[in-house]
């Protein structure tokens, strides 16, 4: 059983859930997301955020599209429903970068073992149903996504987990129990989305990478690849240098695909101006990540739902012991 606190940062309501070995916090307010989790041990930070950190709530909008808006809160452990990566235009209405469901304020309540956050979405009719639990070192989610309109829609559904903070540097290592990957032609110009290679192999600017090494922060590499065809719905991200690391399992049924996202200071300009530093891992029910009617164009791979039915999946993240 994990004991829970709340309190307010820079006017966000922040709860705090906390086991003897991890300490995750949450912000009910930006779509439940886990925005930072810790080792207690040693308050080593395992999750990545951006260099300016959370925004104050309510703070005025800045010019931009929806990835510009988006990037604002990007980080930690986070819902990508009912679009992912690039925005859409569906049925007359933009579908924002990485979706509605990261953006929506849940409501909350604490049952002594379980997180519960619920909400429903404005830009599409779906209810959302994040569930958090702490136990030891394990941190469980469960989501659950509910068409409530009376017409089946087209979507993608993703759980986005960002690593940074302490977990992050020359010498972290990623394991996954992937065989097949993909690259982007958007990051590697003269490759197709047809070019497949072996796990941990991915076509790279120059030559073939190495997807299992994460370089230094100042190699300026950006990739973006897509893992698939998992002998089990496994990966592993650990750090020898200090004690520190993660196992990520989820449910490969609903998620089957995995999106590899690093940033090594290789994207100028905005919003990381060669200072990006992350991995981001996300299992997801499509690719690519350019939104809802890419997926159907080069994948066939996104999720229909019919009007009045549920949809769920689930994920366990493990850090590892000191």
């Amino acid at each position: 059983m994990a004991d829970l606190t709340r309190r307010e940062t820079r006017g966000w309501e922040v709860l705090q859930l906390e086991t003897e070995a991890i300490t995750a916090t949450v912000l009910p307010g930006l779509g439940g997301a886990v925005w930072s989790l810790t080792r207690r041990v040693d308050g080593a930070e395992l999750l990545g955020s951006t260099p300016w950190g959370l925004p104050a709530y309510g703070a005025p909008t800045l010019s931009g599209d929806s990835e510009a808006r988006a990037v604002s809160t990007f980080g930690g452990w986070q819902t990508l429903f009912p679009n992912a990566g690039d925005a859409a235009t569906v049925q007359g209405i933009e579908w924002a970068f990485d979706g509605e469901a990261r953006l929506t304020p849940l409501d909350w309540e604490y049952t002594g073992s379980s997180l519960i956050m619920n909400g429903r979405l404005r830009h599409t009719p779906f209810s959302l149903t994040r569930t958090l639990s702490l136990r030891g070192h394990e941190l469980s989610l469960g989501e659950t996504v509910r068409n409530v309109g009376r017409e089946r829609v087209v979507t993608m559904w993703g759980s986005q987990l960002t690593l940074g903070g302490d977990l992050l540097g020359p010498g972290t290592e990623l394991d996954a129990a992937a065989t097949v990957v993909r690259p982007d032609p958007h990051f590697v110009s003269l490759a197709s989305y047809d070019d497949l290679s072996p796990w941990p192999r991915a076509p790279g600017p120059a030559a073939m990478v190495n997807l299992r090494t994460v370089p230094g922060p100042e190699t300026n590499e950006s990739r973006l690849a897509y893992l698939s065809d998992f002998t089990r719905p496994w990966l592993s991200v650990t750090r020898t240098d200090r004690g520190l690391g993660l196992d990520l399992e989820w449910d490969e049924n609903r998620w089957p695909h995995v999106w590899y996202r690093l940033e090594t200071g290789g994207q100028n300009g905005f919003p990381w101006y060669g200072a990006g530093y992350f991995l981001s891992l996300t299992p997801c029910t499509s690719w690519p990540a350019h939104g809802v009617h890419e997926a159907r164009r080069v994948a066939d791979s996104a999720l229909s739902i019919p009007a009045g039915a549920t949809r769920t999946s689930s994920a366990t993240l493990t850090v590892h012991p000191a």
